[in-house]
């Protein structure tokens, strides 16, 4: 059998008992968010911006333009502030659900709060900041530039530049280069899957202890990651053809009771996969991090053995050099494993 199969069982062995509660964090989180979003439409209202709500991309449009208002830039700038204060804290909160899930301890749906009693609240904020301009730096260098130069180049070899060059080019050209680069991209960013993670009360990491940590232990696994993550796609396919049938119905005569319960279905199977396909990746990814953590971590342990062994006497030992390179001991009995929670050292 292999590993994910593997992962995905015990994801659903885990789980037995406890999507109730995986759902109810599903709707605390989704209402916080959706309450940000409704907070700050009210506001662009009362500045006499139209506002549109997205349902399927999940934000807001703006009909006008306001980058000339400091008023509402300041609106904008304060509720993306309220998102990463409030919504990433409660991420590695969820995070930390499912991770003490692993160890056989099922905590309440307030667990999820825990991180802003400690600095785990900053450390979260530090993190997402620091991924997000990790993105933008790898983005550009492995997506925006070969899209970029492609188009470039299209240009030059074109008699007449980029006037004579057809938007059909052009857009087949973004799409031929940017789709595999995005994947790669994808594939690359999966070197940080871990850093959230160690964060949580069982490794209690700085930001940067995670994202070293994170990007050494996967290693070798990052195609593999972007392989398991690609294995919940098929959740979307029924939503995906529904939506195009809906989009094919709408408007056209005689197709209007087709189109409601097209559009009726695409609602009921959205919201039964979103609670039932979000906690199953969740906790199967959770796993699967842990798994390659504790993986990397017996490996380096082994190493160090062996070079400890050919060590001459009077030498220095790594421990002494490195004290962060200790490992973290994880019960055999996962069942029986120590509970962290009330320790005062992590919130000091």
């Amino acid at each position: 059998m292999s590993l994910t199969r593997i992962i995905k069982s015990q994801a659903r062995a885990a789980l037995a008992g406890f999507r109730g509660r995986a759902a109810v964090i599903l709707v605390v989180a989704g209402i916080l968010r959706m309450g940000i979003n409704l907070l700050d439409a009210a506001v662009f209202r009362m500045l006499g911006y139209d506002v549109q709500m997205r349902f399927f991309a999940g934000g807001l449009r703006y009909a006008q333009s306001f980058v000339r208002d400091p008023w509402a830039l300041g609106v904008c700038l304060a509720a993306c502030l309220a998102r990463l204060i409030i919504l990433v804290p409660l991420g590695i909160g969820i995070i930390n659900w499912y991770l003490e899930l692993t160890d056989r301890r099922a905590r309440p749906v307030s667990h999820i709060f825990w991180p802003y009693e400690n600095r785990v609240c900053l450390r979260s904020i530090g993190l997402r900041i620091a991924l997000l301009l990790r993105l933008v730096v790898y983005g550009a260098l492995i997506l925006w530039a070969p899209v970029v130069g492609t188009v470039a180049g299209i240009g030059l070899l074109t008699p007449g530049g980029m006037a004579a060059v057809s938007d059909f080019t052009v857009g087949a050209a973004v799409l031929a280069v940017g789709l595999p680069m995005s994947v790669l991209l994808w594939a690359f960013m999966g070197r940080y899957d871990l850093a959230p993670m160690l964060l949580c009360q069982k490794y209690r990491m700085t930001v940067r202890q995670a994202l070293r940590t994170s990007v050494r232990m996967t290693q070798g696994y990052r195609w593999q990651l972007l392989g398991f993550k690609l294995t919940f796609l098929w959740w979307f396919v029924p939503a995906a053809l529904l939506g195009g049938a809906s989009l094919w119905m709408s408007g056209r005569w005689g197709w209007e009771l087709l189109l409601m319960l097209a559009v009726f279905l695409l609602f009921i199977y959205s919201a039964v996969a979103f609670l039932v396909a979000f906690p199953y990746y969740r906790m199967s990814h959770t796993m699967l991090c842990r798994y390659l953590y504790e993986a990397g971590q017996r490996a380096e342990n082994f190493c160090r053995e062996k070079s400890e062994e050919k060590a001459p006497e009077g030498s220095i030992r790594q421990e002494e050099q490195d004290p962060l390179s200790s490992p973290i001991v994880v019960p055999e009995d996962l069942s029986k494993g120590e509970d962290k929670e009330n320790d005062p050292k992590y919130y000091l």
